[in-house]
């Protein structure tokens, strides 16, 4: 017989799930419109993935906004590692498991080793018997072996590692670099630096991007590139990030500066998203209702510098009634726009809001807010989420692309998107 096991929730990922086996409903119940009903003694938040976290009376699990089971309810503790690259990490009594996110498959179990989400193919890892960080991949292959004290995940092409966990007094560790997925250093973060990191929060939500690494000298904090050099002055109280957007804290006021992923200046932050779903208890009973003040969340436009993009798709350039805006390095476009001009039909979920896109025997599904893509049902991890801009859902115009087997161009002189298909 399986064994329970035990499932952790953490908070300071953007991570959470749930779990249950009963098909999306709808129950009017006074004002409160159930769409998955009351059925659970305990139910999280929804991720910005459309994940949570539920509990039955045989343990925990999660579920999707359909109220899927993604991850079985054999769990007996609420934690979770987190999500990524379309993979649910769970603790269970002596070790790991990992789920596909798109089939709810265990696809591994690992004994006496902790993971961490998984980030562009690799994840951390907490070797119970000797105290000390690696990297495996998703096949439970150690790519980069167990010898730092603490590790946080990829992002592009380097992580974050330090050889020694004894913070000074500012929260600080040592000897602290950045790798690649060779375990080769990138960059040593020294005379000094730090690395910021959430301070409330888990030990590996650590500051950086792709590109750039929110660091702190003597209580100051900036930003710094892969050359070491600072591109954003040791001048804000702490800096956080939120979307692959810093937001550096002004000392002495409650206002911020914004910088995108490589440092550049942004107009402003993202209106706090509102969920679509919140949980809500009814006779004892934990289940998921409508929100009632849900309203499209804006999201960071970025400066005119990054505007004038042009998108052409066959030889025909494509005109939008909400320009293409670059965010982490990504080209957001309307998305009905992109999937028309693909030959690709639409259908448009508002209660969930998630849009699937048929062409062929390709069928593709994104839901608004979420970084997962699903081909076919396989889920692949976006740069950025599908997202409310303008009035309009932008989309990443490779990835939708790519999807439905086109070829994608950039020319970055003329800022232009080009589509074969």
């Amino acid at each position: 017989m399986r064994h329970k096991k035990s499932i952790y929730i953490s908070v300071f990922l953007t991570l959470s799930l749930l779990i249950n086996s009963f098909p999306l409903v709808e129950i009017k119940a006074a004002d409160d419109v159930w769409v998955i009903k009351p059925q659970y003694t305990y139910a999280s938040d929804f991720n910005a993935d459309g994940f949570a976290v539920v509990e039955g009376e045989n343990g925990s699990g999660v579920i999707d906004k359909t109220g899927e089971i993604i991850v079985p309810l054999d769990y007996n503790m609420r934690l979770t590692v987190g999500f990524g690259d379309g993979k649910a990490v769970a603790l269970n009594d002596s070790g790991s498991d990992v789920y596909d996110l798109g089939t709810g498959k265990e696809l591994l179990s690992l004994f006496n080793i902790q993971l961490w989400a998984f980030s562009n193919g690799l994840a951390a890892f907490l070797d119970y018997e000797t105290g000390k960080c690696g990297f495996m991949d998703i096949n439970g292959n150690v790519i980069i072996p167990a010898i730092y004290d603490v590790a946080g995940p990829f992002k592009g092409d380097w992580a974050f590692v330090a050889d020694q966990v004894s913070p000074d007094s500012y929260g600080n560790y040592k000897s602290e670099q950045m790798i690649d997925k060779s375990g080769n250093t990138i960059l040593t973060i020294g005379d000094g630096y730090h690395v910021a990191y959430d301070l409330l929060g888990y030990e590996g939500n650590f500051m950086y991007t792709t590109d750039t690494i929110a660091v702190t000298n003597s209580g100051k904090s900036g930003i710094m590139n892969k050359n070491g050099e600072m591109i954003v002055p040791l001048e804000y109280s702490y800096i956080d990030i939120s979307n692959g957007i810093y937001q550096a804290h002004i000392p002495g006021s409650d206002k911020c500066d914004y910088y995108d992923s490589q440092g550049n200046p942004v107009s402003q932050m993202p209106a706090v998203a509102i969920p679509d779903l919140i949980p809500k208890e009814s006779d004892g009973k934990w289940g998921y209702i409508q929100n009632p003040n849900k309203v499209d969340n804006q999201n960071i436009i970025t400066n005119d510098g990054d505007q004038n993009i042009s998108v052409i798709i066959n030889g025909n350039p494509v005109e939008f009634d909400q320009p293409p805006v670059i965010q982490n390095d990504r080209t957001l476009v309307p998305l009905r726009a992109i999937f028309e001009a693909l030959n690709a039909q639409v259908d448009w979920d508002a209660d969930t809001q998630t849009v699937t896109a048929q062409r062929g025997d390709i069928s593709i599904k994104l839901q608004i807010g979420s970084d997962q893509l699903y081909i076919n049902g396989k889920a692949v991890t976006l740069g950025v989420p599908a997202q409310i801009i303008g009035g309009r859902t932008m989309v990443p115009a490779r990835a939708i692309a790519e999807s439905f087997g086109a070829d994608v161009a950039w020319d970055n002189e003329t800022r232009t998107v080009t589509i074969t298909s």
